[in-house]
């Protein structure tokens, strides 16, 4: 267990490989504090969580755990928060394994109410995980305690999330995050993310669990999870299609804002126990667009992208092809390849990119 000097630990609520958080009190003062402290972090790590603190202290955010401090050790960084009545959701579905639908439905709305706050400001979170929510199960409050990821709510530097991820990230990621697709991540990305933590909550486990990256990225692109009421025959259907809305691939047929969310989660609780529940109530009625969000979708290229697919289903029958994409600058043909990419994801093909004569550009910069 990683110690910071001038303080006593409590209690554990995390202990994640590459992060503890804990309950301690200060030995000078006798005061609690919450503490979440980095083993072994890189610069690039420091920087991060400096940066954190200064815009949580900016924005004032209520539905963030205060930041008070940063205490940097030789192998060890902590961000000492103002201490609150409560746990790390990760901590509650520990100890409870999973939640009861009505349960869930309150403590759901709660975190609703926390994201909608974030994104309403024009905020989307990036790594929304159980570890980084702090609840308080009995007024069912929630705080956030991560905001590392944190950016405006349109971001295109999908390529660069897996530069300093640790494993656990991966298993809450959206489809767009993993760079590996033609799409903007927006706010959207959060609702995915989202997703993942009710199924969690709602059956216990994940709904990707797999030792390698590659099959774990390859599953939140184009696998569809086992529906929840398989994993639990005794769940609503109503909630497991709620999650399932949030689960889905394409941003587009996700939720588009928390109120429509939060209406549903709401009245769900009227058809716990109605399978046919639709002939009552539609899924999504109160949900509408409430940003501009910009469209993935390219234009005019249909005639190249059949030619790129004839060609790479030749390839698949071991019929060598080569394509070379010509044009000015700017014209879109990085856009034209990362289209292309995206029609041929579902097939489990490894995409590889390299740039010609990096490595001598990248000496020559350095």
């Amino acid at each position: 267990m990683v110690t910071i000097k001038g303080f006593e630990s409590i209690e554990t609520m995390v202990d994640a490989p590459l992060f503890s958080m804990m309950r301690v009190e200060d030995l000078l003062r006798h005061e609690k504090y919450i503490a979440k402290v980095y083993r072994n972090p890189n610069e690039h790590q420091i920087q991060s969580l400096k940066n954190m603190v200064q815009l949580v202290i900016e924005k004032n955010w209520v539905e963030a755990l205060q930041p008070l401090s940063v205490v940097q050790q030789q192998d060890s960084i902590a961000v000492i928060f103002k201490d609150s009545a409560g746990c790390m959701l990760q901590q509650y579905l520990h100890q409870q394994k999973k939640i009861k639908p009505t349960s869930f439905v309150r403590l759901a709305l709660s975190i609703c109410r926390m994201l909608s706050a974030f994104h309403s400001g024009g905020w989307i979170i990036g790594n929304l995980r159980p570890e980084h929510i702090f609840i308080d199960p009995e007024d069912a409050v929630c705080k956030l305690s991560d905001f590392r990821k944190a950016s405006r709510v349109f971001k295109k530097e999908a390529d660069n999330y897996f530069a300093f991820a640790s494993a656990g990230d991966l298993d809450y990621i959206s489809p767009e995050q993993t760079g590996r697709i033609n799409q903007v991540i927006d706010f959207r990305s959060d609702y995915y993310s989202l997703g993942v933590i009710f199924y969690e909550m709602l059956t216990g486990r994940l709904p990707f669990i797999s030792t390698s990256t590659s099959e774990l990225l390859y599953a939140h692109i184009a696998r569809q999870p086992a529906a929840l009421n398989v994993v639990d025959p005794y769940l609503p259907q109503v909630l497991n299609d709620i999650v399932l809305k949030l689960l889905a691939k394409n941003p587009q047929n996700r939720y588009q804002g928390t109120a429509g969310l939060m209406y549903d989660l709401e009245q769900s609780i009227r058809f716990f126990n109605d399978d046919n529940y639709r002939e009552n109530f539609r899924l999504g009625e109160k949900d509408y667009v409430s940003r501009i969000t910009i469209s993935a979708k390219l234009m005019g290229r249909d005639p190249e992208l059949v030619l790129m697919n004839d060609a790479y289903n030749l390839a698949r029958i071991e019929k060598k092809q080569a394509l070379y994409i010509g044009g000015y600058s700017g014209v879109g043909k990085t856009r034209l390849v990362q289209e292309f990419q995206r029609t041929v994801v579902e097939t489990a093909t490894f995409i590889t990119k390299a740039w010609p004569y990096i490595i001598v550009i990248l000496g020559i910069n350095s």
